[in-house]
């Protein structure tokens, strides 16, 4: 019996900086505190040959070029330093999102399409080590209430083989114990309408805080690995960041609400800021979301709605959506 345990495990992320060229993560740098893993090293498409044969039967195939995926989620929780990144921030920057640090202010988390970041991750399988080089993935979160912030992270990289190896001790003081979202920890609620103070400590300005069961949003990023003779990469080759959230409101709200979607208009912001401990805290800030569906929604016998909305940028680009954190 190999008497191996799927909790005998360990997952490291490290930016990248030279593309196909392993970075070399380490446990004492780069140990990630992570949750609902799952990871498929080897993914090779078959390539079908169709080989007629005397009789009936399917054709030996031939392996085509092989990559790597991995999932899991991480804890939304601030560095506990003010303006500096968060211990995640290397899986955010692998999903075309682009990192400024505003000295005592906060570190901000914004959209890209050109120069995009990578990864190499390193997932230790009990004495078995996959090594995921030039990730680039897709990113999804949650702020629901009575739940854990996160963030769901899935990434494409480039296939190395597996290789004996044994754990490594990981450090993992700088991730901070999450808040769980609720009225205590969420002080400020979901705003929509509001106006968002960038250059000072993050807070909203006006608009109107709406009753909620939470906000959550999806990238949407599109994943490709093409095949191209003299190249082996992993790229993000487009983005539709959607989300949805679920709302107690008033008779006259659902109208206004219906009258919003079919008139297509993009005016009313939705904010959260999340957490009560300095410099742990998080948030999430669209600018301008078109609402594109309304629902009804039983909570118990409560009558509430589920709004799905789009996040669309500007005609200046790469604004659909603001991550803020460390502050």
């Amino acid at each position: 019996m190999a008497d191996r345990n799927i909790k005998n495990t360990a997952v490291l992320v490290k930016s990248g900086v030279t593309y196909g060229t392993d970075s070399v993560p380490t446990g004492a740098a780069n140990a990630f505190r992570v949750s609902n893993l799952s990871a498929k090293s080897l993914e090779a498409p078959m390539v079908e040959r169709d080989l007629i044969t005397a009789g009936l039967g399917i054709s030996p195939a031939l392996p085509g070029v092989p990559y790597s995926t991995i999932s899991f989620d991480v804890e939304l929780a601030g560095a506990g330093t003010v303006a500096v990144a968060p211990p995640f921030a290397a899986a955010l920057l692998a999903c075309a999102m682009a990192q400024t640090l505003t000295a005592t202010v906060r570190a901000d988390y914004l959209p890209i399409s050109s120069s995009m970041g990578f990864a190499d991750i390193y997932w230790y399988d009990d004495g078995v080590l996959h090594k995921m080089i030039g990730c680039r993935g897709n990113a999804s979160f949650s702020y629901m209430f009575g739940e854990v912030p996160k963030v769901s992270f899935s990434f494409t990289g480039l296939y190395t083989g597996p290789t004996t190896a044994s754990l490594p001790t990981q450090t993992i003081t700088a991730w901070k114990t999450p808040q769980i979202v609720n009225n205590i920890n969420t002080t400020g609620g979901l705003v929509l309408g509001a106006t968002h103070a960038t250059a000072t400590t993050p807070a909203f300005v006006g608009g109107t805080i709406y009753p909620t069961l939470g906000f959550a949003m999806d990238l949407g990023q599109s994943i490709t690995h093409p095949r191209l003779l003299g190249s082996d990469i992993v790229e993000v080759d487009d983005r539709k960041v959607t989300g949805e959230i679920t709302l107690d409101l008033t008779a006259q709200q659902v109208i206004d609400f219906h009258t919003r979607i079919l008139a297509g208009t993009q005016d009313l912001s939705i904010g959260l800021i999340h957490g009560t401990i300095a410099n742990q805290k998080s948030g999430i800030f669209i600018p301008q979301p078109q609402f594109e569906g309304i629902e009804p929604a039983n909570v118990g016998n409560k009558r509430m709605h589920k709004l799905k909305y789009r996040a669309c940028p500007s005609a200046a680009g790469n604004d659909e959506y603001r991550f803020f954190t460390s502050f």
